[in-house]
């Protein structure tokens, strides 16, 4: 018999039948049956089934009765680690460009908002301090460790937190590609690994003090752990991943809970499902269990993570809501603040102190509430950001992608960026879907973390969370849509190219929001700007990036209020009381401004303007003692003594109740 050229890049350690029904083909059908499609087709489909294998099923390893193939079979698997080698050494690379180029930025090393926070928590953990002291978490808890246990070995050293996390950043390179190959075959696995090294928001999260880039590798880990979910360990190592992952972010608790579902779906195949559920649960409550319990005896209120889903929910769910991050008049957005001007509120609508769980279900409860009597605002809110999780806008936050992009050009270097990668993972998962039970836990994924976005609010921070699942998906929609052009199969490569335009349609064109990148993409960057400098004492420089911010979006009075405070402090009071009248212009229903200016006016003698305002901020804000104070002095001032007593009776009511355990 004439010798056969070998097919595919599997290695030859069985026989070509046994090879074959070892690792079935579970994706779309080739082209047709052997008479059908002709020697050629017959070879694709076998090289095919050669390299694609299930979830879960190892490699075929070469076997003891075929001569030279054991050492075929190791030379293949030589081959592979070559190749996961330099996949992480060209993403470590590179990324290592982009961060000497930072060594310019000079806000580099000058954090603030979250990236302070956590450096903050990490010293109290090194000083031997609760990062959270006598109350629940309220942040997520594992990235400040992180960070205790680098700067333990490297000192307070920004840089050499980046460069660990850029190291992080090359092994979920090279665990997406292990995990794209265990879950479709090989061919896909190379795809994942190389989009992923060249993904351009990885890089810009990895250079920055946040948890992004652990959790990332958290669930690239368990991304790979969970396709080999056949033995015991792995699916302990699985539970024990995704535990960790919840402790960065708290919406992976609910993968956790996909990943048993998915466990229990396979298993009702094989048997033993119950059993590796509770195998893979077990991993999970060993790291969860001990957070739970620290944050009962500290507080004692019964929170497994964290305690500000409610807080988070309101956020995204109120009546000036737009999809995204919305600024609350009583909350200053820093989370040095943020938990107590939630409670102080939450205190002033209940009239009681609120256990961390309590407060969070409060608010859950208000963001609901909103969305019953506001029925078709709740839809309409929905539905943009359902919109916005898949278009390739990045959403700002501490730090502007766009910005960065533009000021440091090494970021050119990453050429992939989300557009690319949901487009093709829309392809992919289309591809894939006859293999929707065991891909379940990938599809899950998607679903989980668009789910979560949905109801909560979007960032691109948090979208990074279902990049891992996208890129897997991407990688095998790339390859669907080249394996139909290289098999001509004309039809099935029309249809492609019709769910490649739609899907770019719906991630390039539509725009569920009016946002221009470069002009209000850079308003969240002057406004942390602003803070930072104004935090550091330089006044001047941050009222600067307060105009600024107020050339991109004049009609913001929260940017307005802070810009006048700040020209309080300056010792400006001309300019702060001409800022706080376009606020009270601006918000209606803001009784806070409305006392304070008034307290400048008064401080100027022009008591018949206070009085109005002072009165307005009574109505609008009758809970907070300040305004009462102030209207019931300024009446005895203006002799309506009895009037002015009544008020000043209020305040000291309002200050006794607020003083009470």
């Amino acid at each position: 018999m004439p010798h056969r050229p070998r097919l595919g890049r599997g290695p030859p350690g069985r026989p070509r039948r046994a090879r074959a029904a070892a690792a079935p083909h579970h994706g779309f059908p080739l082209p047709g049956r052997r008479g059908e499609g002709g020697v050629r087709a017959a070879r694709l489909r076998e090289a095919r089934g050669r390299d694609r294998v299930s979830p879960g099923r190892p490699r075929p390893r070469g076997g003891s009765g075929n001569g030279g193939d054991e050492s075929v079979s190791s030379a293949w698997y030589s081959r592979r680690r070559s190749a996961y080698l330099f996949l992480f050494v060209l993403a470590v690379a590179l990324r290592l460009f982009y961060l000497f180029d930072l060594k310019d930025y000079e806000l580099a090393d000058r954090l603030h908002l979250d990236p302070a926070s956590y450096d903050r928590k990490a010293e109290a953990i090194l000083r031997g301090e609760s990062p959270s002291p006598g109350r629940a978490f309220y942040q997520s808890p594992l990235y400040a460790y992180f960070l205790a246990g680098v700067y333990s070995v490297a000192g307070r050293d920004f840089d050499a937190v980046r460069f660990v996390q850029v190291l992080l950043g090359g092994a979920t390179v090279v665990l997406l590609a292990a995990a794209g190959a265990a879950w479709f075959g090989s061919t896909t696995g190379w795809i994942a690994g190389i989009a992923a090294a060249l993904y351009t928001p990885f890089p810009f999260y990895e250079a920055q003090i946040m948890k992004t880039s652990l959790g990332v590798f958290l669930t690239a880990a368990a991304l790979l752990s969970l396709a080999r979910r056949r033995t015991g360990p792995a699916l302990f190592a699985s539970g024990t991943l995704l535990g960790l992952a919840s402790l960065v972010r708290e919406t992976d608790l609910l993968l956790l809970v996909l990943a048993a579902a998915a466990v229990l779906v396979s298993g009702a195949r094989q048997g033993g499902g119950a059993r590796r559920v509770a195998i893979l649960l077990a991993g999970g409550l060993l790291v969860l269990a001990p957070v739970a319990v620290r944050n009962r005896i500290v507080s004692g209120d019964w929170v497994v993570t964290t305690a500000q889903g409610g807080q988070n929910f309101y956020i995204g769910n109120n009546e000036r809501a737009e999809g995204t991050y919305t600024e609350l008049d009583f909350v200053r957005p820093d989370p040095r603040f943020e938990e107590e001007d939630f409670r102080a509120e939450a205190h002033r609508l209940t009239g009681r102190d609120l256990s961390a769980s309590e407060l969070s279900r409060f608010w859950y409860g208000e963001g609901l509430r909103w969305m019953r009597e506001n029925p078709a605002a709740a839809a309409g809110l929905l539905a943009r950001k359902a919109l916005l999780f898949w278009n390739t806008l990045e959403l700002p936050d501490n730090e502007n992608f766009y910005y960065m992009r533009d000021r440091f050009r090494s970021l050119g270097l990453f050429p992939v960026g989300f557009g690319a990668v949901a487009v093709f993972a829309l392809l992919g998962m289309a591809c894939s879907i006859r293999r929707f039970r065991p891909l379940f836990f990938l599809y899950a994924g998607v679903g989980a973390s668009f789910a979560a976005l949905t109801v909560f609010y979007v960032f691109s921070r948090y979208r990074v969370a279902a990049v891992p699942f996208l890129i897997l998906f991407a990688a095998e929609g790339a390859g669907c849509g080249a394996r139909a052009l290289i098999e001509r199969r004309r039809l099935r490569a029309a249809a492609i190219a019709a769910g490649l335009l739609a899907a770019s349609w719906l991630v390039f064109v539509a725009r569920p929001i009016d946002f221009d990148p470069r002009v209000d993409g850079y308003l969240p960057l002057h406004v942390n700007r602003a803070m930072l400098f104004a935090e550091a004492g330089e006044k001047e420089v941050a009222i600067a990036e307060y105009r600024e911010a107020l050339r991109i979006a004049p009609d913001r009075p929260s940017i307005r209020r802070r810009l006048a405070r700040l020209l309080l402090d300056a010792g400006r009071e001309d300019e702060a009381i001409r800022e706080m009248e376009e606020v009270v212009r601006g918000l209606p229903e803001d009784g806070r401004t409305r006392n304070d200016l008034a307290v400048l006016l008064l401080e100027r003698g022009r008591k018949d303007e206070a009085l109005p305002l002072l009165r307005e901020a009574v109505r609008l804000e009758p809970e907070i003692e300040s305004p009462h104070r102030n209207l019931g002095r300024l009446l005895v001032e203006m002799g309506e003594a009895e009037e002015g007593a009544k008020e000043i009776a209020r305040a000291d009511s309002l200050r006794a109740s607020r003083s009470r355990p």
